[in-house]
């Protein structure tokens, strides 16, 4: 009888570290998930903020790598072009389609929409200075969502339009 208690004594020891083990994991888990929370791996933050630049520099875009499912995204714009010539932002390869349009901020002076691009050209409030478009939209899809961007203007840097290529994930 005596031995009997201590075999289920040193059986009911190795379930509790068991427990102890999966336990500590479970911490450990749980606080990754939440400093990857912090840092943006789930949406805004450090880590899911971006920019990306053209070749030439003349165009650059900002924007979150990690958005969500029906949340409102932004991204930034800026468009350089020497002189006070007007400056085309294309945003092609059905981008938009992803998205419900909230706002362009400035207003453009011109827009043209296709199925699988829309132009919006600028004129920069002063001559030299780069133009800073703000977009606001609805996530609409779920998934990876490629966006390319071109920037055309009559006195592009280089003489050759700017692209830029960047790539966001929506979350639910």
């Amino acid at each position: 009888m005596p031995g009997e208690l201590q075999d289920a004594g040193e059986e009911f020891m190795g379930q509790t570290r068991r427990e102890w083990v999966v336990q500590r994991m479970a911490w450990v888990v749980m606080a990754l998930v939440l400093v990857g929370a912090l840092v943006g791996f789930f949406g805004n933050g450090p880590w899911s903020e971006r920019t990306a630049v053209s070749e030439g520099g003349g165009l650059s875009v900002e924007y979150q790598r990690v958005v969500r499912f029906q949340a409102q995204t932004h991204l930034v714009f800026t468009l350089e072009a020497e002189g006070g010539s007007p400056v085309t932002l294309v945003i092609g390869d059905g981008y938009l389609g992803h998205f419900d349009l909230e706002s362009v901020v400035p207003e453009p002076e011109s827009q043209l929409a296709g199925p699988d691009q829309m132009v919006l050209t600028f004129r920069p409030v002063r001559a030299g200075e780069p133009v800073r478009v703000s977009v606001r939209a609805k996530v609409e899809k779920l998934g990876t969502i490629a966006g390319v961007f071109t920037l055309q203007a009559g006195d592009i840097r280089g003489g050759v339009p700017q692209r830029v290529r960047i790539e966001q994930f929506a979350l639910p």
